[in-house]
């Protein structure tokens, strides 16, 4: 029996703290001061109509603009390598220098032979004015004028096959110093001073990096509006592994794969 009344009186004095606020004021204020400091800024604006930015990412691949192979274009020995391997070279930089003494000695001779046609072809017109001053006063026939402008224009055909023989030792003359086409990058070389190198060897390769490609795949849902901002989309490529950011760049192809 001591147990049941002390029960109820604990019970009793429960329900009279509850009914005079003695028990859960303080809990109370607690919740609203949490739920006042709970509450967040909230910046509005007026709904508006506009055209929203397409945002694609994408991984890319970097790819070289163009791709050139040095090949020989003569048969003969490397005097000399002119770069480094792996180093930068602008556009008509001589690469290599191959032994140019046989063509240099036939130009020489191609010269010589062009300057005895010429004295031969001054000759003969000379031949063909006297001739006709002759045959004016019929000191000489019509037969030996003709044959002596005959032998001035063969002569004036062997001048000018001296002139074209010339021009293109000259430019045979061009292939045993090997410049570069494009400015780029170059790779290693292929051969050292003192190799025979042959007509098509592949001597080294140079790449064009400015301007570069980065090719990239999206999903095809994409294809139209990629194709519609051709031209006026930004790209910007950003390495991997990194922060560092490329700006400037534009889609400049779609490919048919």
């Amino acid at each position: 029996m001591l147990m049941v009344v002390l029960g109820f009186a604990a019970i009793g004095a429960v329900a009279y703290a509850w009914t005079h606020g003695l028990i859960g004021k303080t809990g109370g204020t607690a919740n609203a001061q949490a739920q006042q400091e709970r509450r967040v800024p909230v910046l509005v604006a007026p709904a508006v109509q506009k055209d929203m930015p397409l945002r694609l990412e994408a991984l890319g691949t970097v790819e070289p603009l163009v791709t050139v192979a040095i090949r020989a274009r003569v048969t003969s020995r490397v005097e000399h390598v002119l770069f480094e391997d792996g180093a930068a070279v602008k556009k008509g930089d001589v690469l290599l220098a191959l032994d140019a003494r046989e063509v240099d000695a036939q130009i020489r001779q191609a010269i010589a032979t062009l300057a005895k046609d010429k004295v031969q072809l001054e000759k003969a017109q000379r031949d063909v004015e006297r001739y006709s001053g002759l045959l004016a006063r019929n000191a000489v026939s019509q037969v030996q004028l003709d044959d002596a402008k005959t032998t001035a224009d063969m002569q004036w055909a062997t001048v000018e096959q001296d002139e074209a023989n010339l021009q293109n030792l000259r430019v045979q003359r061009t292939y045993y110093e090997i410049a570069s086409p494009v400015t780029g990058r170059i790779g290693i070389s292929g051969v050292r001073p003192g190799a025979v190198i042959r007509v098509d060897d592949t001597l080294t390769t140079v790449r064009q990096f400015k301007p570069i490609y980065v090719t990239f795949g999206v999903p095809e849902r994409y294809v139209g509006e990629v194709r519609a901002a051709m031209g006026k989309a930004d790209v910007d490529l950003r390495l991997q592994g990194s922060n560092d950011r490329i700006g400037g760049g534009r889609v400049v192809a779609i490919d048919n794969t």
